[in-house]
């Protein structure tokens, strides 16, 4: 049974990250864009826009929570570090 819908993308989704500590979902969208959602509202909480060219593809192709270091990890042909601050 469907309880709700997160509205906020424009592609598709390519990986999906979670934060279980504060309820956060965190998605990551074919056009590189990562969205935070709050679980327990459904609400998006924030929006982060990689403005960064990836050679051949430009895309991002993976997403992991980093709790310990409350950051993302998101992977192309290498690896980028995001620190992640919510108010």
């Amino acid at each position: 049974q469907m309880i709700g819908y997160l509205h906020g993308h424009t592609s598709g989704i390519q990986d999906l990250a979670l934060n279980e500590e504060r309820s956060h979902l965190i998605s990551l969208g074919i056009d590189k864009m990562v969205l935070i959602w709050d679980l327990r509202s459904s609400r998006c909480l924030k929006m982060i826009t990689d403005k960064n060219i990836y050679y051949p593809d430009d895309l991002l192709t993976c997403l992991i929570f980093d709790k310990r270091a409350e950051r993302l990890v998101v992977t192309s042909r290498k690896m980028s570090f995001w620190p992640v601050s919510l108010c």
